[in-house]
């Protein structure tokens, strides 16, 4: 059947933001960092399949946060290893929506992540308001073949 499994990329201390946005959802999983992510994921799944992967948390117009962990172009390769493993939990439709602030303005960046998982990924171009589940930019996607897009409307 698979299932959605939503992310909260907690630093540490306290985040109000990510707080609200824990209230709004049932389910969440509060992670430290990219291989804290994988690993709850994987427990979370276990025998099942990601449909959706929601990555919330601060970002930038050149990187996201996993927890303490910036992930960005220039650092990707540190990273892959553990992202490369949640690559055979994902359903066929299976996909990734990074709901973190500019995310979407690094392309290159997405088209990595969605390298490292095999699935598709979203991001915004503008600021996330996580509680709401809205950007106030635009929506843009990138394939693991490296394709990337516009989308009309919220994944």
């Amino acid at each position: 059947m698979g299932q959605e499994v939503t992310v909260l990329s907690n630093p540490d201390g306290f985040d109000i933001d990510l707080f609200l946005a824990g209230v709004a959802r049932l389910g969440e999983l509060d992670v430290a960092s990219v291989d804290a992510m994988v690993q709850a994921v994987s427990n979370q799944v276990q025998g099942d399949l990601i449909t959706r992967l929601n990555i919330v948390g601060h970002g930038s117009a050149a990187s996201f946060s996993v927890g303490n962990d910036e992930v960005m172009v220039i650092n990707f390769d540190q990273f892959y290893p553990s992202l490369r493993k949640l690559s055979y939990k994902f359903d066929a439709r299976g996909f990734v929506h990074l709901q973190q602030c500019e995310t979407g303005q690094c392309i290159p960046l997405l088209v990595k992540l969605a390298q490292a998982v095999q699935v598709p990924v979203y991001a915004g171009t503008g600021d996330e308001n996580p509680v709401y589940h809205f950007n106030w930019g635009k929506y843009v996607y990138a394939t693991p073949d490296g394709s990337s897009g516009s989308l009309p409307s919220r994944p």
